[in-house]
């Protein structure tokens, strides 16, 4: 069973307090990246350049609905909405196996597969190609399209830029 990253490009302008979402992005797997990135999925001879540093508690209000679901009672009827939820039985596994609650809140939750949540700026991604040796025009299309996407937010728009992401099975 392969792992998928699941990402954000996010924003945030000198002027502004607040990170907002450019988009989505759907990346390629590339095991020798996640394990650079997060340490996900290295073997032994992997290097790993950057540690997981949880989802960020700033985060996008998009890349937050993504990644949380709402904790409902197990007896509650819960109709087809925008939210994703979890029953409150099954919130310790999802606790026993790496999740976590929203900071400040009991009643959010990380969805349950969601691992090694990190950002990371674009800088910090260039030097972890670098470092494990990969070449911006190697990597997978999406891949590019994103490092390039956050090159240009930051140079022309000269605002702060970050990839927000997890990994799921």
């Amino acid at each position: 069973m392969g792992i998928d990253i699941r990402a954000f490009i996010e924003r945030r302008s000198s002027s502004d307090d607040i990170w907002r979402t450019h988009s989505e992005v759907f990346l390629e797997r590339d095991y020798r990246l996640f394990a650079a990135i997060a340490g996900v999925r290295g073997a032994g001879d992997t290097t790993v350049v950057f540690q997981p540093r949880g989802f960020p508690s700033d985060a996008s209000a998009f890349a937050q609905l993504a990644y949380y679901a709402h904790i409902v009672p197990d007896q509650e009827f819960v109709h087809n909405g925008l939210s994703r939820f979890v029953r409150a039985s099954d919130v310790a596994g999802i606790i026993g196996d790496g999740g976590h609650y929203r900071p400040k809140s009991k009643d959010i939750i990380s969805r349950p597969g969601a691992r090694a949540p990190s950002w990371l700026s674009i800088s910090e991604i260039q030097n972890a190609l670098r470092v494990i040796g990969i070449r911006n025009e190697t990597l997978g299309i999406a891949w590019q399209l994103a490092l390039r996407t956050m090159q240009a937010i930051e140079v022309e728009f000269q605002a702060e830029v970050r990839l927000a992401f997890w990994f799921e099975n």
